[in-house]
């Protein structure tokens, strides 16, 4: 299946509004891309993820008029070459070549090797998606342990009158490495009062 039909295209420059970009993979033969005359002219197909590429057949202008733009060109993925050619390599009508390839990768371009314009009817590229590596959330494991609060309010005859959280009113969380990472506070529910033996009445 030709992976390419329908995808992003763009190229170097565009001539005119009748050869947009999009000719080079909306699976006509009778359109065709046209960038301007310049140096290096370009055309580059987007595949959206990266595939298992095993062949790319260029297919160049097919009415019989300027075939010979199409002179050397080189075929890249990623930004390497993986051929490179001279129109006289191009056979069928249209005239066309395919280029085998075994690499990954998500971009295919055609781009001429000096000045001239650059027209395409089609890039198709034959291969199969690469499924991405699937994403791992790994969720920390906490140990929540009960922080009780205690208030000290004063000394009465050299004992301390304490106020002591039953519930704790916050909770420090320790992830198993032991590292402290964040603090909850919650509503106290209960509260217990420890009194002095002699004079806790007067508390």
């Amino acid at each position: 299946m030709d992976v390419a039909r329908g995808k992003s295209v763009r190229m170097s420059s565009q001539y005119g509004t009748n050869w947009p970009a999009s000719a080079a993979v909306d699976g006509n033969m009778s359109t065709f891309c046209h960038t301007n005359e310049e140096n290096q002219p370009w055309v580059e197909v987007d595949l959206f993820q990266s595939h298992r590429i095993n062949r790319i057949r260029i297919v160049n202008r097919g009415d019989g008029q300027c075939e010979e733009r199409l002179g050397g060109f080189n075929v890249l993925v990623d930004g390497r070459i993986v051929g490179s050619f001279q129109k006289t390599q191009l056979t069928g009508r249209p005239p066309a070549i395919s280029v085998g390839v075994d690499m990954v990768g998500q971009h295919v371009r055609v781009q001429l090797h000096g000045r001239n314009y650059l027209h395409l009817t089609a890039i198709e590229v034959y291969g199969t998606p690469v499924a991405a590596a699937p994403v791992v959330v790994v969720q920390p494991s906490y140990q929540v342990q009960p922080q009780p609060v205690v208030h000290v309010h004063h000394l009465h005859r050299g004992m301390p009158k304490v106020v002591v959280v039953q519930q704790p009113a916050a909770y420090v969380a320790y992830p198993t490495t032991g590292t402290k990472v964040c603090i909850h506070c919650y509503q106290v529910s209960a509260v217990s009062v420890a009194f002095c033996g002699h004079c806790g009445n007067r508390f």
